[in-house]
C-alpha cells in the first residue's frame, strides 16, 4: 500500500493552492517516494501486526483505529511516524500541507484489513440531514457499506425527523428534547438535540421503535443519568427478558444499557418502556462487529450555535461511546444572520475541540449555500484557516455543483438556492466515495438526462391563478392554499380583489400586499402574510356600504387566504387575481404552490 498512491492537483485540496506551490510539493514528495516505497510492504505488515495486538483498547468497536497510534494529518505527527517505522529521512515540505486524501482512505483500507469498525458521522443540518425527500447519505451509505461492510445502522437520535429515515416508533407521555434550550438540562447533555424527556412519569409512557433495517448485531440504549432519576424497561418487543433501568445518580452522567444480542426472534424492534418518574433518554446506538457505520446527526435548521450550547465534556464522553473515526461536519449555513464571523470561528472552535481532543479525523466542509450570501464567504475563511491550522480535511461543494446558484441549477444540480437536488446528492455521494476511494454509483450524465431538467428550475415572480367565486353574508372561503420552495425565500404577495354585492351595482376593489416565508421543507411556509390593505374604490348606489374582510392562517404548513363578506345581509360575488415575487431567487421555474 502506498501513502501517495496518487496526486490530486486541484481536486480535494486542504486550501488554495497556487500551481508552483504545489508543483514544488510534488518534487519534495518525489525525492522521498522512492525510498519510502522500499520499506512500505514492511511497514503495513508490522502495523497490522500491531493493530491486531490492540484489540482490548477500542471496547466493542475491536481491531479499529480509534484509540491505536496512527499516523496523524498532522505534518510533524507523519514525519515521525514514518521515520520512526521505515527509519527513512522525509526532506522538510515547507510547512506546505498535503492532500489527505489517501490518508483518510487509508483508514478505511486498514479497518478493512483487521475487520474492524469504522464509524463516520455527519452533520450537523439540512445540507446533510436534507431538503426535499433527498440527502447524500442515502446514496453514500449503501455504497460504501457494500464494499466495506456493513457496520451497522449508527447512531439513531429520538426525534420525528431522524426515526422517520430508518423506520417508525409508537411514542407515549414523553416530551421531546429538541423543543428546550440546549443550554439547559436535559437537553445540554445530548449529542445532537436530540432525545425525549419525562418529568413525572406514572409508568404508562412508552418508546417503541420499529426498525425498516434490522441488520445490527449490538443494540446500546443512552440514557442520562441524574439526581432523582426514574426508571424505565429495556427490551425487544414481545420479549419478556427485559431489565429495569435505573437512572437515578448523585451526578448529571451518560448511562449505556446494552441490550442482548439482536438475533432472531427480536427482529431488530425495541421496546423502552414503563417509564417512570424523571427520565431522560437520547437514543439508541445500534452496530456490528465489522464494516463502516454511517452516522447523520442534526436536522434541518439546526444552527452551530446550538449544537455549541451542549456540554462540551459530555460531547467527549459521548466520542468515547460512540468511538467515530471520522466526522464530516457541514455546519453554520443557519447561523449568518446571528453570528458575525469571528463568532463563528470562535463557536466552530469551542464546538469540534472535543473531537480534536479524542484524536477523531476532521473533514470540514464549505456550506453549500450559494446563492451568493457574503457572510458565509467570510464563514470559508475561518474554515480553510482552521482545516490548515488543525491539519483536517476540506472540501468546497460549491466546486462540485457550480460556482453560483445559476451554473448548479442550470446542470439540475439544486431544488432551490440552498438545497441540493436527488442529482446533486448523486454527485455529493460520488465526491465522498471518491474521496474515501470507494467505487462510484454510476454515470451522473446518464442520471440526468433521466430527469426533466426544465422543472428543476424556479421562477422568481409568479402569477397566481385567477379565482371567482361567490360567498354568502357570514361565511368564510379559502382563496388560495400556498406554499413556497425551500431555502428560506421571502415572498411578496400582490392580490387584487374585485368584489360585488349580489344582485346589486354596489362594488369595492382593493389591492392587499402582505410578505409570506419559508424555511427548508418544500411546499410549505412558515410564516401567515400580514397584509397591508389599499382601497382603490367603492361605489354604491343605494346607501348601503360594500365591504369585505381578508384574513390569513397557517394551517398544515401552508398560508391560507381568506375573504368574509360584510354587507349586512347580502352575498358578495368576487374576482381575485395577483401574484407573488420571490426576489433572492433568479432564475425562472416553479417556486410558488397553490394546494
Amino acid at each position: 500500500m502506498k501513502f501517495f498512491d496518487k496526486w490530486n492537483k486541484g481536486k480535494f485540496s486542504i486550501y488554495k493552492s497556487e500551481e508552483k506551490t504545489v508543483l514544488k510539493l510534488i518534487e519534495n514528495i518525489n525525492n522521498f517516494i522512492g525510498k519510502l516505497a522500499k520499506g512500505i510492504d514492511e511497514t503495513v505488515v508490522n502495523l497490522t501486526k500491531k493493530i491486531n495486538t490492540k484489540t482490548d483498547l477500542h471496547g466493542d468497536h475491536k481491531g479499529s483505529w480509534q484509540g491505536l497510534d496512527r499516523p496523524t494529518l498532522s505534518e510533524e505527527g507523519m514525519r515521525a511516524t514514518v521515520e520512526k517505522l521505515n527509519n527513512v529521512d522525509i526532506p522538510s515540505l515547507n510547512n506546505q500541507l498535503l492532500d489527505n486524501m489517501n490518508f483518510y482512505k487509508s483508514i478505511l483500507n486498514n479497518t478493512q484489513k483487521v475487520k474492524g469498525l469504522t464509524h463516520i458521522i455527519a452533520g450537523i443540518d439540512s445540507l446533510t440531514n436534507g431538503a426535499g425527500n433527498t440527502n447524500w447519505g442515502k446514496y453514500f451509505a449503501p455504497r460504501i457499506k457494500g464494499e466495506l461492510g456493513n457496520g451497522g445502522l449508527g447512531y439513531i437520535g429520538f426525534e420525528n425527523a431522524t426515526v422517520s429515515n430508518i423506520g417508525s416508533w409508537n411514542i407515549s407521555g414523553v416530551s421531546y428534547i429538541s423543543n428546550l434550550d440546549p443550554s439547559n438540562a436535559p437537553a445540554k447533555y445530548s449529542f445532537d438535540n436530540k432525545g425525549i424527556y419525562t418529568e413525572n412519569a406514572t409508568g404508562t409512557s412508552r418508546v417503541w421503535l420499529y426498525l425498516t433495517e434490522k441488520n445490527f448485531k449490538y443494540a446500546k440504549v443512552i440514557y442520562l443519568k441524574q439526581p432523582g432519576g426514574g426508571t424505565f424497561k429495556a427490551q425487544y418487543i414481545d420479549e419478556t427478558d427485559g431489565v429495569l433501568v435505573d437512572t437515578a445518580n448523585d451526578f448529571y452522567d451518560l448511562g449505556v444499557y446494552k441490550l442482548p444480542i439482536n438475533e432472531y426472534p427480536h427482529k431488530g424492534e425495541i421496546s423502552l418502556d414503563t417509564i417512570t418518574g424523571k427520565v431522560a433518554i437520547f437514543g439508541v446506538y445500534l452496530y456490528n462487529d465489522e464494516g463502516v457505520i454511517f452516522s447523520k446527526i442534526g436536522k434541518g435548521g439546526d444552527k452551530l450555535s446550538d449544537h455549541n450550547k451542549t456540554d462540551a465534556s459530555f460531547r467527549e464522553k459521548w466520542l468515547d461511546i460512540l468511538q467515530p473515526d471520522i466526522f464530516i461536519f457541514n455546519g453554520g449555513a443557519n447561523d449568518k444572520g446571528t453570528l458575525t464571523p469571528v463568532q463563528f470561528d470562535t463557536t466552530m472552535r469551542n464546538y469540534l475541540t472535543p473531537y480534536i481532543n479524542k484524536n477523531t479525523n476532521l473533514i470540514l466542509v464549505r456550506q453549500n449555500e450559494i446563492s451568493g450570501d457574503t457572510t458565509l464567504k467570510l464563514f470559508e475563511e475561518k474554515i480553510k484557516a482552521y482545516c490548515k491550522e488543525k491539519k483536517c480535511g476540506f472540501i468546497d461543494e460549491r466546486k462540485l455543483l457550480g460556482e453560483t446558484f445559476e451554473i448548479a441549477n442550470s446542470l439540475g444540480y439544486m431544488i432551490d438556492t440552498v438545497h441540493p437536488s436527488d442529482v446533486g446528492n448523486i454527485k455529493r455521494a460520488n465526491n465522498y466515495l471518491d474521496y474515501f476511494g470507494v467505487p462510484k454509483i454510476g454515470k451522473l450524465d446518464d442520471d440526468i438526462k433521466k430527469l426533466n431538467v426544465s422543472s428543476l428550475n424556479y421562477e422568481y415572480k409568479v402569477k397566481l391563478s385567477q379565482k371567482q367565486l361567490s360567498i354568502a353574508n357570514g361565511e368564510t372561503k379559502t382563496v388560495y392554499k400556498i406554499g413556497l420552495v425551500g431555502g428560506y425565500p421571502i415572498g411578496i404577495i400582490q392580490l387584487n380583489i374585485f368584489g360585488q354585492r349580489t344582485g346589486t351595482s354596489c362594488a369595492v376593489k382593493k389591492t392587499a400586499y402582505g410578505v409570506v416565508t419559508n424555511a427548508t421543507t418544500r411546499n410549505s411556509a412558515q410564516s401567515p402574510a400580514d397584509f397591508i390593505i389599499k382601497e382603490e374604490f367603492e361605489y354604491h348606489s343605494d346607501g348601503i356600504v360594500t365591504d369585505f374582510t381578508l384574513t390569513t392562517a397557517k394551517v398544515n404548513n401552508h398560508l391560507e387566504i381568506y375573504l368574509s363578506p360584510n354587507t349586512g345581509t347580502s352575498a358578495m360575488n368576487f374576482f381575485v387575481d395577483g401574484e407573488i415575487t420571490l426576489p433572492t431567487l433568479t432564475v425562472k421555474g416553479q417556486s410558488v404552490f397553490e394546494n
